[in-house]
C-alpha cells in the first residue's frame, strides 16, 4: 500500500496497532502535516488539487483542550491563535466545523 494512492473512500485500515498518523501516511506518497496533540480529532484527509491535507474536527479539538482544564473560550482562543490561523504551506491541515455547529 505504501506507494499506492487511494481516495478517502477506499482507505481500509488493515493494521490495528498503527496510530492514525501512520494509517493515513501509509496511504499517500507525499508527507502529510499533522497538528500536534490532536490525533483523536482527525476525521480524514482530502485531496486538494493533488495535495493531500489532513482534516480535523474543531469541536473535538476544543473538547480536547477543555479536558486539560481550559474553558470553552480559552480553548477556542488558543486554537484560533496557535493552530487555526497558522499557515505552514500548501499542506496545512484543514480545520472544519461540522454543519451541526450552525444548526439548532
Amino acid at each position: 500500500m505504501g506507494g499506492k494512492k487511494l481516495n478517502l473512500y477506499s482507505i481500509v485500515i488493515m493494521v490495528n496497532d498503527m496510530n492514525i498518523r501512520e494509517q493515513l501516511q501509509e496511504n499517500y506518497d507525499q508527507t502529510l502535516l499533522f497538528a500536534d496533540e490532536f490525533d483523536d480529532c482527525i476525521i480524514g484527509a482530502t485531496d486538494d488539487f493533488g495535495t493531500i491535507r489532513v482534516v480535523y474536527d474543531i469541536p473535538k479539538m476544543i473538547l480536547t483542550l477543555m479536558s486539560d482544564d481550559m474553558s470553552y473560550h480559552e480553548a477556542r482562543e488558543y486554537l484560533e491563535f496557535n493552530t487555526l490561523n497558522a499557515w505552514v504551506g500548501k499542506e496545512t491541515p484543514i480545520y472544519m466545523e461540522p454543519k451541526e455547529c450552525f444548526t439548532t
